[in-house]
């Protein structure tokens, strides 16, 4: 159930709390009271995932469960991150009460209409509607900008990712050799193409973490995994991790691979790039450095073997990535500047609204 939007939210909401802010969190029913303070948060329950009767639970106990819990959090501001039909009705919420709305992409896929991340067409049909008709719309990436306004007709406003790195976070080992790949088992983050890399790279040790989803093909592609390992001595699998257990991975690798086709802008980049680990990925993120792109930016599997080998085996190669991704992190990912950006579009907001 969690996931990089999940994190983001924490990072941002402890950073509104400092600065004063109340905060509400509408979450879904796993067993918690109705309404409970969790670290000065308020969270209001919803419903239960499996509840209702199929087809009719779309409408009870989801839809009118959502709209309860935007009543009762009464708030001045509500913000929507990733594509759900939540967003249609938290932008007519906020219509009828004069409140203020804003919604948060989390990946590119957000702004191209018929391949939003929803399996329901009607789902599908409700987010968009309520796209076009949010007060304000936040983007993670240049592409997201461009495909937003092509899409939809609408401006957005630019707010990179933000990650809090821990207080003390040396490296187990003096230098790690390992390569990684973090995140949810699923079909559209190619998993089998790092696992080709492990194959044609016998050479180098690499790990993989993170646990299937629900859907078939997780499943297998886990269990096809975990029978790997015992035949590949050069492959590690942990599984599903607690975020902290997960994090710490990032300490023993030397570069992170990210082999997804497209994303918005993952967290796992900002893992790496706060600990100065270079990242090889196939997708481009915009992130700019003095106009050249931060982070390995791969066209083929052959472009990606050979950016691995020249991180792998030329330390100059690797020092000068890893000062240009620390660089570009501190510059531009803090929860400071990205809490600042989103007062500015509040502010804003409420002095117009």
């Amino acid at each position: 159930m969690v996931g990089g939007a999940e994190i983001q939210q924490c990072f941002l909401i402890r950073e509104f709390l400092k600065r004063g802010y109340q905060i509400s969190v509408i979450s879904a029913d796993f067993g918690q009271g109705a309404e409970q303070v969790v670290e000065g948060v308020r969270f209001i329950r919803m419903f239960e995932a499996a509840a209702g009767l199929p087809v009719l639970r779309a409408l009870h106990p989801r839809m009118t469960g959502i709209w309860c819990a935007l009543r009762r959090a009464d708030a001045d501001v509500y913000y929507n991150r990733c594509a759900s039909m939540a967003l249609a009705l938290v932008t007519e919420f906020c219509r009828r009460h004069k409140r203020v709305s804003i919604f948060a992409g989390a990946s590119d896929l957000d702004f191209v209409p018929g391949r939003e991340l929803i399996r329901s067409p009607w789902y599908r049909a409700m987010f968009r509607f309520g796209l076009r008709r949010v007060d304000h719309i936040v983007v993670q990436n240049p592409s997201q900008t461009s495909l937003c306004r092509e899409h939809f007709g609408r401006e957005s406003v630019l707010i990179p990712s933000v990650f809090v790195p821990p207080s003390s976070d040396q490296p187990a080992s003096i230098s790690p050799r390992e390569i990684l790949w973090c995140g949810v088992l699923r079909e559209n983050k190619r998993v089998e193409l790092f696992l080709r890399l492990v194959e044609l790279l016998p050479q180098y040790q690499f790990r993989i973490v993170g646990g299937p989803d629900s859907s078939s093909y997780s499943s297998k592609i886990a269990a096809n995994i975990e029978e790997l390992c015992l035949n590949w001595p050069n492959l590690s699998y942990d599984g599903y991790l607690a975020y902290d257990a997960a994090d710490a991975k990032f300490r023993d690798c030397r570069v992170f691979v990210n082999t997804s086709a497209r994303e918005g802008f993952p967290n796992t980049f900002l893992q790496a790039w706060s600990r100065r680990i270079p990242t090889v990925s196939f997708v481009d993120v915009g992130a700019r450095l003095d106009g050249a792109p931060v982070g390995a930016v791969c066209e083929s599997m052959d472009s990606m073997i050979h950016a691995i080998r020249s991180l792998m085996d030329d330390n100059a190669a690797y020092a000068e990535q890893a000062s240009i991704v620390g660089e570009y992190f501190s510059s531009n990912h803090t929860v400071e500047a990205g809490v600042s950006k989103y007062e500015g579009v509040i502010i804003g907001a409420l002095a117009t609204g």
